[in-house]
């Protein structure tokens, strides 16, 4: 009987890890050429990596993260990811922005939509370049554009891992600029678009969607913004999902999930009459 138990207990467990293993998208090297922050649609195009080497101004959506002390920076787990490695990277780079310096920044007229977009994008959070071909409804190649174009004009960094995937970290002013512009209620569409591309439209159930190394780690984040509270809460009662979340990210990143869902309460008590319904 005991023998039996372990082998159910490791075929749950399998079971689990395997739910995330699906990996996401990949970007194919020949969508750049060279190799580091160089990217192209072919060989004859680039982009410029140098940017200003003054320092961002402290984003106030950053204020609202956890206190919950390993959450800093995201302890071992979070490091070890490919997002973890995206960002050491990115960080590398000089900054992009110059404090104060994008008040009154308006971005170029065939931009405007991607860059409102980019609102949705938690602070201090590197994403796939194939996270943002979904979230602008764009073919790879065209996004790949669109970065190149962003880049140039201090808006994100980027950086080639060593699997040739490419990341992308949104200035910190930036994101102040564009949540001043549309506001909650202005993101939240974009939030709604970006689910739909991840569910195919609400076709494959949210604790089913294979992690691309960084949709999984950043749920909470969009069904807050998108307001689905009880998709979340349904979320992060799936105990198989908990625990390949657990698995890929660590208990901090969780913590965070539950602490960002109680802030969206006035009350405890709201919180339980949501779990009775």
């Amino acid at each position: 009987m005991a023998s039996r138990d372990l082998k159910e207990g490791s075929a749950y467990r399998a079971a689990s890890q395997d739910r995330f293993s699906g990996g996401g998208q990949r970007i194919s090297q020949s969508c750049f050429s060279g190799g580091g922050q160089r990217i192209s649609k072919d060989r004859g195009s680039s982009v410029n990596t140098s940017g200003s080497t003054n320092s961002p101004k402290t984003s106030k959506r950053g204020s609202a993260r956890s206190s919950f002390a390993v959450e800093k920076d995201g302890g071992d787990n979070l490091k070890n990811t490919i997002g973890g490695r995206a960002k050491a990277q990115l960080q590398k780079q000089p900054h992009i922005s110059e404090s104060g310096a994008i008040i009154e920044f308006l971005p170029p007229e065939h931009l405007e939509r991607q860059y409102h977009a980019l609102g949705i994008t938690a602070p201090d959070m590197p994403v796939p370049v194939t996270m943002l071909a979904m979230l602008w409804q764009l073919p790879l190649e065209e996004a790949v554009e669109r970065v190149n174009e962003f880049q140039n004009i201090g808006v994100m960094r980027v950086a080639t891992l060593e699997d040739g995937s490419l990341w992308c970290l949104t200035s910190s002013d930036h994101l102040q600029n564009i949540e001043a512009i549309c506001g909650e209620a202005g993101l939240k569409k974009y939030h709604e678009q970006q689910l739909d591309a991840y569910t195919q439209q609400g076709k494959v159930p949210l604790n089913e969607v294979a992690d691309d190394g960084y949709i999984v780690q950043n749920f909470a984040h969009h069904l807050v913004g998108a307001g689905r509270l009880n998709d979340m809460l349904v979320l992060l009662t799936d105990p198989i999902w908990l625990e390949s979340k657990l698995h890929a990210y660590g208990l901090a990143s969780v913590v965070q999930d539950f602490r960002r869902l109680l802030r969206e309460f006035d009350s405890l008590t709201a919180l339980v009459l949501l779990l009775e319904g």
